[in-house]
């Protein structure tokens, strides 16, 4: 994707999603989609974006256990979903980190869809993580991090 198809994208979807500003997905590099800091940039291919999610701040509680279960994520998710959960040492977020190739250039309407759907799995993970730091209970591969719902 061309710079100027780039910016046209990130206008169109701001748009789309309903955002005042339609400059700042381009200008940040995010937009916050239900509460949801959802990043986009180009990929390594004209058809491809990257999209960065954040699944929230990994506080002291569980700390070990939420990480040791991220990597535990990884070995599934990058092979088959070109997405790989990662730690943001400036934020101290867990993120994830997704690749998405269409089959001719994306349009602003299915790129929202995208980030709504987004958004819903890192609320849905935040949710998944407060309850087993509430209950001390992290069974190995418990958090369900399933791409087919992005």
């Amino acid at each position: 994707m061309q710079p100027a198809e780039f910016s046209d994208l990130c206008r169109a979807l701001s748009h789309e999603l309903g955002e005042p500003d339609v400059e700042a997905l381009e200008r940040e590099g995010y937009v916050i989609v239900d509460g949801v800091a959802v990043g986009m940039v180009t990929g390594a291919t004209p058809q491809s974006l990257d999209f960065i999610i954040d699944l929230g701040e990994v506080g002291e509680d569980g700390r070990a256990e939420i990480l040791e279960e991220a990597l535990c994520i990884n070995l599934g998710l990058d092979g088959r979903e070109h997405a790989v959960l990662g730690l943001d040492d400036e934020t101290d977020h867990l993120v994830l980190t997704r690749t998405v190739s269409w089959p001719t250039e994306p349009d602003a309407r299915n790129v929202a869809d995208l980030l709504r759907r987004c958004a819903a799995l890192s609320i849905d993970f935040r949710a998944q993580i407060q309850t087993a730091v509430a209950t001390g209970s992290f069974a190995p591969a418990s958090f369900d991090m399933t791409m087919t719902k992005v």
